[in-house]
């Protein structure tokens, strides 16, 4: 980017990234190539979708920012992939702007007024998606323009006021207590022998994984290297100054490795040195 150039904004895009069951192999993949990519595109926003952050940092934190931060989001209902409404949970409970579109076979899921989506052809015909990618364009553009009180997302409509942090470290120490109290009450329906019905225990279910998965992911960060590789504590890696080691510990900015040869050496994650780190 030139000097005094502004920066692009970014629109990260909440949508199954996986294979989905009754879709067929690289459906999704297609609706973003075809679809969501080019809407955003054409309406000024650089399109981030999870599976393509590139950094070295924490990858499940680092995906929480943008989720938060990023200046628009396009989340994807099709197929309710529990995934996908847990980040748009996230969204919605920063109050922050985003669209929602489904295909045709997803029924509303929001049945409130003044939640809107859009609905695209699940087939991508080429001329149902022509048209879709303009409506898709024109309601990113429109919701950019929205005040802070035309916002489209449960906690205005709940009249709740949101949060004002990103999700930092207390921010993230909050997930932490939730999932303890999902916890507790699964345990209190296990000693109960209380009844709910399928979906409850479903959706119960596919919060608590979430959640837990995230803390995980915390508690044992992982590091992404540019060439794809990825390591975590207790990797055995290889470097061609340093020799052969073992990561000992990560954190946001430098990843430390004590190495066959005795030493002990931090290397800080944007230098060189770490990209050249292999995995053993």
């Amino acid at each position: 980017m030139a000097q005094g150039e502004t920066p692009q904004p970014t629109c990260f895009v909440i949508m199954p990234i996986s294979d989905v069951e009754t879709y067929e192999a690289g459906h999704f993949g297609r609706v973003y190539e075809h679809l969501i990519k080019p809407s955003c595109e054409a309406a000024g926003f650089k399109p981030v979708r999870a599976d393509e952050v590139q950094v070295t940092n924490y990858i499940v934190v680092d995906i929480l920012r943008k989720i938060v931060d990023a200046e628009m989001v396009v989340c994807d209902l099709s197929g309710r992939n529990p995934n996908v409404l847990y980040e748009l949970g996230i969204r919605q409970a920063f109050n922050r702007r985003v669209v929602l579109i489904r295909d045709s076979r997803t029924p509303r899921i929001f049945d409130i007024q003044g939640l809107r989506d859009l609905e695209y052809d699940e087939n991508l015909r080429i001329d149902k998606t022509t048209n879709a990618v303009e409506s898709l364009s024109n309601l990113l553009k429109n919701t950019s323009s929205l005040s802070a009180g035309d916002v489209n997302s449960i906690i205005q409509l709940l009249g709740v006021n949101p949060p004002q942090v990103s999700p930092s470290r207390d921010a993230l120490n909050a997930i932490n207590d939730i999932e303890k109290r999902i916890s507790e009450f699964e345990n209190l329906v296990r000693t109960k022998n209380l009844e709910l019905s399928s979906p409850v225990r479903q959706t119960l279910s596919s919060f608590s994984n979430s959640f837990r998965q995230i803390l995980s992911a915390i508690q044992n960060p992982a590091l992404q290297l540019r060439s794809g590789a990825v390591i975590s504590k207790g990797t055995r890696v290889g470097h061609p100054a340093y020799g052969d080691g073992e990561v000992f510990d990560l954190t946001q900015d430098r990843v430390t490795i004590h190495f066959d040869s005795g030493t002990k050496t931090t290397l800080k994650l944007e230098s060189s040195d770490v990209e050249n780190l292999q995995v053993l």
